[in-house]
C-alpha cells in the first residue's frame, strides 16, 4: 500500500512539475506573550537559525501581500493555510481522492502499453478520471500535513505555484507576467530554486519585531540588525532571546 501510495504521490509531484513547481515558506506561530513567541523556539535555533534571528510578522498584513502578489505575478496558486499534525485523513478531505490508483495506474498504461490502454474493457476498468484532475485536491492538502512529532513548531505555509516558465505564461495567455524563479546552493553542493516573494511590491513587509538569536556576541549582533533595519527603512522593536543552545 505504501508503495502505490508513493507512486501516486510521485505521479502527481511530476505533472504538478511541469506546470508550477511546489515552493514553501514556513513560519512559527504562537501565541502573544508565549515564551516561543518572546524568544523564539529552542528547536528552530538550533536547527536553522545558530546565531541568527527570528523575525516576526503582522498575519493580517502578510495576508494583504499574498493577495498582491498573487495579482502582480503568473501562479497557479498561492495557498496559505496551518500545518496539520493529526488526523492526516480528516484534514486531506481523503474522499476527494477516491480514484487515484486507478488514474495512476493509467499513466502507466499509456505510457508502456498504449495499445492495450485503448482497449475499451481497459479503459473501462481504469476509470474517466486523469491523473491532473486531483492536482488542486493534491495541492492544497499535502504540503499542509507533517509528522506529529514536529507538532511543538506550530507552523503556518505559504505554497506557491508560479508557472513554470515565461513560454508558458504566454501559452496560457496570462496577463499577468512570469515569476522568475530562482536558484541556490543547498546542502551537499545542491542547486535548489526558489522565487522570491513579495520583491518589487509596493507595500514593505509588515515586520513587528527582531528577535537575535543565541551568539557568543549577541550585542553585536543586535547592533547589527538595528543598523540594517534603518538602513532599509524599518522601524521596528529588537530583543534578545534568552534562550541558550546549551543547558
Amino acid at each position: 500500500m505504501t508503495t502505490e501510495a508513493e507512486k501516486a504521490t510521485s505521479a502527481i509531484l511530476r505533472a504538478v512539475d511541469r506546470t508550477s513547481p511546489i515552493h514553501i515558506t514556513s513560519f512559527c506561530r504562537h501565541a502573544v506573550g508565549a515564551p516561543e513567541c518572546d524568544h523564539g523556539l529552542l528547536s528552530q535555533w538550533r536547527g536553522y537559525a545558530k546565531g541568527g534571528f527570528a523575525i516576526e510578522f503582522d498575519e493580517s498584513q502578510l495576508d494583504d501581500l499574498i493577495l498582491e502578489e498573487t495579482n502582480a505575478h503568473s501562479y497557479q496558486g498561492l495557498i496559505t493555510r496551518q500545518v496539520e499534525y493529526h488526523d492526516h485523513r480528516k484534514a486531506a478531505k481523503i474522499d476527494r481522492f477516491e480514484g487515484l490508483a486507478a488514474a495512476t495506474l493509467k499513466v502507466g498504461f499509456r505510457e508502456n502499453t498504449p495499445n492495450l490502454a485503448a482497449r475499451p474493457e481497459v479503459s473501462q476498468l481504469l476509470g474517466d478520471r486523469d491523473l491532473e484532475s486531483y492536482i488542486r485536491a493534491f495541492v492544497e492538502a499535502v504540503p499542509f500535513l507533517k509528522s506529529p512529532r514536529f507538532a511543538e513548531e506550530n507552523e503556518y505555509r505559504i505554497v506557491a505555484l508560479p508557472t513554470r516558465s515565461a513560454k508558458l505564461v504566454a501559452s496560457i495567455r496570462d496577463k499577468r507576467p512570469w515569476k522568475e524563479i530562482s536558484f541556490r546552493e543547498g546542502w551537499g553542493g545542491t542547486m535548489v530554486p526558489f522565487v522570491r516573494l513579495f520583491k518589487d511590491l509596493k507595500n514593505p513587509l509588515p515586520i513587528k519585531k527582531v528577535i537575535v538569536g543565541p551568539h557568543r556576541d549577541q550585542e553585536n549582533q543586535m547592533l547589527a540588525a538595528k543598523i540594517l533595519l534603518e538602513k532599509h527603512g524599518f522601524d521596528v522593536q529588537v530583543v534578545k532571546s534568552d534562550t541558550a543552545l546549551r543547558s
